[in-house]
Order: structure tokens, then sequence, then C-alpha cells
């Protein structure tokens, strides 16, 4: 179970970072009728005959610096967070551009050019429409640093809309550019509050989803002194998201409200709602066993069996020590194997006697403080 919850961890991680390394790429330049453009071609994995199949294709044109923007279809979760208030979104005075695309970015310069030039919110809305009859669409149009491209999915897995593609975009693509100053007509304040506060509240998320990796991972190789430890996980998973609750409103009331920020929370959801479930966790675990001063019980088992798990041993994973012992005492949390720790297997006798000392737990969940052969009787 610590593996799955591991390997989940670890897969949300990977996506976010993904998701904010999409605009860093590089493709192969070349030449068309229109001008130069730059293009990416992204494969799935080859199949055993025929060629690989086309997943996403970017195309790129040389762009001022003057602006860094998203523009894409607007969503139900775009429209839902516009109507709760928590994105702010620059409009425009065409509302049919407004209902088909989202303008991701706060530079009211964007919305005033915009707003003066017709003929490039027609041409938006044509790249966003092209393609309908050649088995492909445009996502998004991403303008960064010195680069204006358009990222293209096709329909049907095995189309190869690029040559399409090209041909229908590439001089869309240079008129934009065309239509982009050099530089906003809008002066920018030097110093954005939004930018120190986003990047605190996301590390905050990262930090909590690197410490709940991390001590999973001790607790894969390492076991605890808990009987039960997943008693106690289940009993973390509503505080844990309670904590996460109370800093995500935090983290409302100190951001301002931009075209992103749904988006942000989205990813300090997904980092930090498990991070801060492992967390509390974590420190509960610790609380539980650091802080118990309560009475201790001993139990004597007879016969106990010390034994590893098979299947770890079969997939060469990590191995876990148990102990078994039949009958189990009386009156005591002892009902099924609990595990020990590879130092405490080796110093136990197989087959033997063994005494056990358990405590309760602050919370209320047992935790065994140590396990020693039994005295020999005289």
């Amino acid at each position: 179970m610590w593996i799955l919850l591991i390997k989940v961890c670890t897969f949300v991680a990977a996506w976010v970072g993904l998701m904010r390394a999409r605009k860093g790429w590089k493709g192969t330049p070349q030449m068309a009728d229109s001008g130069a453009y730059e293009m990416a071609v992204t494969h799935g994995k080859k199949p055993l005959f025929g060629d690989a199949p086309v997943q996403a294709i970017k195309i790129a044109v040389p762009a001022p610096p003057a602006f860094e923007f998203v523009l894409r279809r607007e969503n139900a979760y775009d429209r839902l967070s516009k109507r709760i208030g928590l994105v702010v979104e620059q409009q425009v005075s065409d509302e049919t551009f407004n209902r088909a695309v989202y303008v991701d970015c706060d530079d009211p310069g964007l919305a005033q050019l915009l707003n003066e030039q017709q003929d490039m919110r027609r041409a938006i809305l044509g790249v966003f429409s092209v393609g309908a009859s050649r088995g492909y669409q445009v996502e998004s149009i991403i303008c960064h640093k010195g680069r204006l491209w358009c990222v293209i999915k096709p329909w049907r897995k095995h189309d190869d809309p690029t040559r399409y593609a090209v041909a229908s975009l590439v001089p869309v693509l240079h008129r934009l550019v065309h239509n982009l100053p050099e530089r906003s007509s809008v002066r920018r304040r030097r110093r954005d509050e939004l930018v120190p506060g986003a990047s605190l509240m996301q590390w905050i998320a990262r930090g909590a989803a690197i410490a709940g990796i991390l001590y999973l991972l001790g607790r894969a190789y390492f076991p605890g002194r808990l009987l039960e430890p997943f008693d106690l996980f289940k009993d973390c998973v509503w505080p844990g998201v309670g904590f996460y609750a109370l800093f995500a409103i935090l983290a409302l009331r100190v951001l301002r409200r931009c075209a992103d920020t749904h988006r942000m929370m989205i990813e300090m959801t997904l980092l930090g709602l498990p991070g801060f479930v492992i967390s509390t966790f974590m420190f509960a675990s610790l609380i539980n066993v650091n802080l118990d001063f309560s009475q201790s019980e001993s139990y004597f088992l007879r016969n106990a069996q010390t034994y590893t798990n098979p299947a770890s041993e079969r997939r060469g994973s990590t191995l876990r020590y148990y102990v078994r012992a039949s009958p189990w005492p009386k009156d005591s949390p002892l009902h099924e194997p609990f595990e020990i720790d590879a130092a405490n297997y080796r110093r136990l006798p197989d087959r033997g006697d063994m005494l056990v000392t358990i405590r309760t737990g602050v919370f209320g969940h047992a935790w065994i403080a140590f396990v020693i052969p039994a005295p020999a009787s005289p």
C-alpha cells in the first residue's frame, strides 16, 4: 500500500512538472512561402506495423517579446471560475470572441490591442476554427519569449495533418505577428505582488508533497512502530483535507485574482492536498509515539514465528519482516502478524518465545515499544 501511495504522489508531481514545462520546447527551423517557421511533432508509441501516430504538432514563428500570453478555447471550468469570481479575465468588446477564446494574460495592453484590431480577433477565431475538415484542431495559441506558436491535436489516432496545418496556419501566424507591436502601449508595474505570493504558496504545496513522498519512501523501506498504521492514516485523511482547505482559503485571500488563478489552484490542489494529508499522518504518527507516556503492557508470545514476505522476495523489492504467533494472547491488540525491522528479525529466534511491550498511543493507536526474546525461565 505504501508503494501504491508513493507511485500516485510521484505521478501527480511529475504531471504537474510536465504541465509547467510545456512552454519550453525546441523545433526544427523550416521555410514556407509566407516566411520562416519552426515545427516540432510529438509521436506516440510505435506499433508493431506502420508508423508511430502523431500526438501533437507545434508550429511557431518569431514574434516581438513585448507580450506573453496564452489564448485557448474557453471551457466550462473557465466559465464557472469567472462566474464565482475565482479569476479575472481580460475582456474585449466582442462577445463572440469572449465566449470562444479565453485570454490567459493579465497585461491590459493585450486587451487594448484586441479591442482596437478587429482583424486580429477574426484571425484568432479563424485559427481555432481551421482544421475541422482536415481532421485536427488548434488547442491554444501561445506567445512566449519571442515566439508565437499554436498547439495542434489530431482528431483521430492515425491521422497526420502536418502538411495541412503548415499550409493553413503559418500564414495566419505571420499575420498575427505583424499586428503585434514591439512594446505594449500600457505601462506595467515594475513589481507584481502576485508573483512572490503565488510562488510562496506553490512552494508550500510542493514542500508538503515532497515531504510526504520522502516519508512514504521511508515507511516503505523502514517499518514504523505502529501496529496498524493505516488505521491512523484513515483517521488523518479528513484532518489533512481540512488543513489544506484552510491553506487554500489563505491562498485565495493573499493572491490577487488573475487570469490564471484557477490553474494555480489546480496545481496547488494536486500537489498540496495529498501532501497535507500525508504530512498530517506523519506528524500524527510522531506525536502518537514520541509524546506517549501511558502505562506499557507486556505480552508473552509462545512459539512465535518470524518470517519474510515471499512476494517481496519474488519481486526483488524491499523485504518485510513479520512476527506471527498462534494462539495470540487474549485481551491484547495482537491479533494478526505485525511488522518488525531487520535488526529485530536477526535478533529474535524463529519458533521461540518473545516478549512484546505495547503502549496505547496519544491518539489511541497502539504501538510497539520493543520486542525482545523472552527471558529463560529459571
